[in-house]
């Protein structure tokens, strides 16, 4: 592993970018700065009386409101339910005005956002609590941990899985696991991926994910979705959406995102008659390049990447095309076209692998953008349809919208019975 990837990990785990209060260390030769302004004494938060109503939230290490906890944040509010409600979340000050009025904003990693962990009767959390386990966080027996994940799994691999995990990540993934109380699956995949790779032997959920409870809202509730992003992407309602979702390399190589898009735009316009645009949303980590791949001042490419909810953008695009990318079996969930175009499969599988080919998904899959081009050209729908189908029935998908009722039901359990 690269220093330059080894110091990624650390900062990512460690640092505090919106604290002042740094110290510069180094690890095995790779020096970085991490924010030292930590609430460190596990007896303080032993004595912290915990308050039964209170549940804590966490998005991916403190990012802004979304995932898995957001919509089990709303469900509660929606439901009206008398429970203090507590985000961690990185820039909290400029970011509190993205919550619900109901939710307390707390800056992630501080002395205050240890005593509300220490205080809450349930957490949820859709990533790690490295940073926190790292400085002494004690999690109490009464307390309750929901892991909800991030994303749907049965693509790229994660966690255990990956020969080449680095040991820090290793060590604290299982720390974090050792903890976990609840965590959640939507289909039997799921099931057998988390059993094998997360280490971790306790309840799997098959709940569904909360996130994806959106797919099933009436065609109303739907529209008026699709009608927000439009506007807050400055999309004319009469153009429809081709959503390019590439995930991340661990190197934070850019190269692969060689999609050429102009040429996608004029295939799709004459295949299905309509007249659409392309919205980028490319992964955060290479948000810094986008300028540099796409051209944003041709009118029929726009840039989606700052946009919070990439569910509302999955339900708002007509044709989603990524490369690994858990969002392309979300948008499956809904039927929408979906294609896969993956410039350097071989080295993604050599990297991290997958846990089945890719051809076993309902998706077509191309390695260049001639493929693709031909791909969409000689897309069936009604072939296509059809293996989404069994591809649902295979894996047992959960496909009745009430995941986050469910964890809502779950989290009414821990915290009245």
């Amino acid at each position: 592993m690269s220093k330059r990837k080894f110091k990624k990990i650390i900062q990512t785990i460690f640092s505090v970018r919106n604290e002042n209060s740094w110290k510069k260390v180094t690890i095995l030769g790779v020096s970085f700065k991490f924010n030292i302004n930590r609430y460190k004494n596990k007896k303080a938060i032993k004595r912290i009386k915990i308050v039964p109503n209170k549940i804590v939230f966490c998005n991916y290490f403190g990012k802004s409101y979304g995932c898995n906890p957001k919509y089990i944040t709303e469900e509660i509010i929606k439901q009206n339910l008398p429970y203090e409600l507590v985000w961690l979340v990185k820039d909290a000050k400029n970011k509190v005005n993205e919550f619900p009025k109901e939710v307390k904003v707390v800056p992630y990693l501080t002395k205050e956002a240890y005593q509300e962990l220490a205080s809450a009767k349930v957490w949820v959390n859709n990533s790690r609590w490295f940073g926190y386990w790292f400085d002494g966080l004690y999690k109490k027996p009464e307390q309750y941990y929901i892991q909800t994940w991030h994303g749907a799994l049965g693509m790229k691999k994660i966690e255990a899985s990956i020969k080449d995990e680095n040991p820090i990540w290793r060590k604290w993934a299982k720390v974090d696991s050792k903890n976990i109380d609840c965590l959640l699956a939507s289909n039997i995949t799921d099931e057998k991926i988390l059993s094998e790779c997360f280490w971790y032997d306790g309840e799997i959920f098959r709940s569904g994910y909360p996130r994806n409870d959106i797919f099933f809202l009436p065609k109303e509730e739907k529209q008026f979705i699709k009608e927000k992003v439009y506007k807050d992407l400055g999309i004319s309602l009469d153009k429809k959406i081709v959503l390019y979702l590439p995930t991340f390399r661990d190197d934070h190589r850019t190269s692969n995102f060689n999609l050429d898009i102009l040429s996608v735009l004029e295939t799709v316009n004459k295949k299905f008659n309509e007249d659409y645009i392309a919205a980028i949303r490319l992964h955060p980590s290479t948000k810094k390049h986008v300028g540099k791949l796409f051209d944003f001042g041709n009118e029929n490419i726009v840039d989606a990447i700052s946009y919070p909810d990439i569910q509302e953008l999955l339900v708002a695009s007509d044709i989603i095309i990524t490369d690994y990318s858990s969002g392309i079996l979300d948008a499956m969930l809904e039927y929408k076209k979906c294609f896969i175009f993956a410039t350097d499969l071989e080295l993604y599988q050599k990297e991290r692998g997958f846990y089945f080919p890719l051809s076993d998904t309902p998706f077509s899959v191309a390695e260049n953008n001639e493929e693709l081009i031909e791909n969409i050209k000689i897309f069936d729908e009604s072939e296509y349809l059809n293996k989404v189908e069994r591809y649902l029935k295979e894996k047992e998908y959960l496909l009745d919208g009430k995941a986050t009722k469910r964890v809502v039901n779950r989290i009414k359990q821990v915290i009245e019975g």
